[in-house]
């Protein structure tokens, strides 16, 4: 189904970054293509300015070369992660910070009797990603422009994230050297507010399935316990690191699955312990 899925999107894949530009060029521009070079800039130097998706999802060709283009490897390995794990889905299922769609349509074409719901806080990719279901002929999926933060308390089966936490919170801790314990804390912090917010809208025994871009493993130490914090259970026998290529080279995210039920904070302590051990000790 993921190679079919793909190929029905449009999605490009094994494209090298100046093939994918080479393609943006006749859909968007030229100048168009020049100045979405000075967004990537800023956001690779620390910006976390939102105009990347208003410039990108103007027309849904160019939006699905570039996402597509780039995130290729990644999206073919979250979907094998998702149907490897389809029991683990209900429903009801709430994709947040959808964007342009392409993974909320997966999940409705891999989940036919599930109703899903994509909502974003951009405009632009809300619209995108309603063509991308029109095109496909979906029934079971609709799109909504909303600040998850800010949505009222709703009662989901499953709530899927992906790449939401960077564009929320900045995951570089204000002082490394404050060691192990302080940097878990300030971690466990910073991430308190998105935990609490995924907790009140997942459905007694829900799942919350997430993949994002946290880069240490420290900080999704600090994540996972936040999770456990808001009354999640991080179910760390499914806990790893998905390896993809991302412009030419290889990336790691980390899959933390929970359920909406009582847990201890005892197995992720072990296992991010261990983790960080070996670290130090590689290091040395």
């Amino acid at each position: 189904m993921i190679s079919e899925y793909m190929l029905e999107v449009g999605i490009p894949e094994n494209l090298s970054v100046d093939e994918i530009y080479d393609r943006l060029e006749i859909i968007i521009g030229i100048p168009d293509c020049m100045k979405l070079e000075r967004i990537l800039d800023a956001r690779y130097n620390g910006s976390r300015s939102a105009s990347l998706y208003k410039h990108i999802n103007k027309t849904l060709d160019g939006s699905i070369t570039f996402f597509g283009g780039f995130d290729a490897s990644f999206l073919r390995n979250l979907f094998g992660e998702i149907e490897a794990r389809k029991n683990q889905f209900g429903e009801r299922i709430l994709d947040v910070g959808c964007n342009n769609g392409m993974i909320t349509c997966f999940l409705a074409k891999c989940f036919p009797e599930s109703h899903v719901i994509g909502i974003d806080s951009e405009w632009e990719g809300i619209n995108i990603a309603r063509q991308l279901a029109e095109k496909l002929g979906l029934s079971n999926v609709e799109f909504q422009q909303k600040n998850f933060l800010k949505v009222k308390r709703s009662h989901y089966d499953t709530i899927f994230m992906s790449k939401v936490v960077q564009e929320i919170e900045i995951i570089e801790p204000k002082d490394w050297s404050i060691g192990r314990e302080g940097l878990v804390k300030e971690f466990r912090r910073k991430f308190s507010n998105i935990a609490k917010r995924i907790s009140m809208n997942l459905a007694p025994d829900g799942t919350f399935f997430s993949i994002e871009r946290i880069p240490y493993n420290i900080a999704t130490y600090g994540y996972c316990l936040a999770l456990h914090d808001a009354g999640l259970s991080v179910m760390m026998d499914e806990y790893k690191r998905i390896c993809f290529m991302a412009m030419g080279e290889t990336e790691r995210m980390p899959l933390v699955i929970a359920k909406k039920e009582n847990g201890e904070e005892g197995p992720i302590r072990d296992v991010f312990e261990k983790i960080l051990d070996e670290e130090e000790k590689a290091a040395k």
